[in-house]
């Protein structure tokens, strides 16, 4: 290669390189599982820090419509359009990592970003080892099954039949609950329990036959049921009530607790009701602020 031909190649190295940082300076939403907050490592996440930083990193799984999913490479949701409203009063950008849901938590402790904004059930657990957020949203789990299956009538139906879930989701823990009180009470319990990397794998599963039943939200489960009306129905309730929120470190109390008044703020000033009503249909009323971490 001739001297000249060489410091082309290194000039358009070069470009392109620059061009790949400035473009992920730019980006309000990636996928991956890099390290992309600089902001909590040292001591915990404030405020100040952010508005540093001009930016807040929240991992979230753009799977779960209504909540925050992809429409045209693009997360948005309900979830999204809370988060906008808190970062623009906070002055910062909002920065959205989209991630498989397994893995997620774990990114949080190791202070790849600065919170979770899934729609994450509210239980025992969690509140034990997060800061979890007001909740902004009901999570019950319930059952969904194929429109016009006649064998399934209730949720004691679920003996003997093969159920769907995401895989470490509160869903899995509530359907197994329900399925021990079947066995307590003599009955035999569900044939397998299927776990899926997304809720949508679960649906097409549903859809094709080759499961019976998936165990998602109550509140995504409507949504999914008003889009697509001749293919699935709710069953009923398993599990006892349940909220979904965010959660935070432990340590990053400061901006945790802006958070929760700008929840607050948000159900007063009737920017939630708005929101719940563009994305789910019907407004949630009356979700608490106070005791909605289980204590079992």
């Amino acid at each position: 290669m001739s001297k000249i031909k060489k410091l082309v190649t290194m000039f358009v190295l070069v470009i392109l390189v620059v061009a790949s940082f400035s473009g992920c300076g730019k980006s309000e939403s990636s996928t991956g599982d890099a390290a992309v907050s600089n902001t909590s490592n040292n001591g915990a996440l404030t405020i100040e820090k952010l508005k540093k930083a001009g930016k807040l990193v929240s991992a979230t799984e753009a799977a779960n419509e209504p909540f925050e999913y992809l429409n045209n490479n693009k997360i948005v949701g309900y979830d999204v359009d809370i988060l906008n409203y808190i970062c623009k009063d906070m002055g910062v950008k909002l920065q959205l990592i989209d991630l498989p849901f397994q893995g997620i938590l774990a990114g949080l402790e190791a202070k790849k970003y600065d919170m979770v904004s899934a729609a994450l059930g509210v239980t025992k657990e969690r509140g034990q080892k997060y800061l979890l957020t007001y909740p902004i949203q009901e999570g019950t789990t319930v059952l969904i099954k194929k429109k016009g299956n006649d064998k399934i009538k209730s949720v004691k139906d679920m003996e003997g039949k093969v159920v769907a879930t995401q895989t470490a989701s509160y869903s899995e823990a509530d359907v197994n609950t329900y399925n021990q009180s079947l066995k307590k009470n003599g009955g035999k319990g569900y044939t397998s329990l299927k776990l899926y990397a997304t809720y949508p794998e679960g649906y097409m599963e549903l859809k094709n036959g080759r499961v019976d039943l998936v165990a998602q939200s109550v509140a995504i489960a409507n949504v999914l049921i008003k889009d697509h009306p001749n293919d699935y129905e709710i069953v009923g309730e398993v599990g006892n009530k349940c909220y979904t929120s965010w959660a935070f470190r432990k340590e990053d109390k400061e901006v945790y607790d802006f958070f929760n008044k700008e929840i607050h703020k948000m159900k007063e000033d009737g920017t939630l009701k708005k929101l719940q009503i563009k994305w789910f249909g019907s407004e949630t009323k009356d979700l608490p602020e106070k005791n909605y971490i289980p204590d079992k």
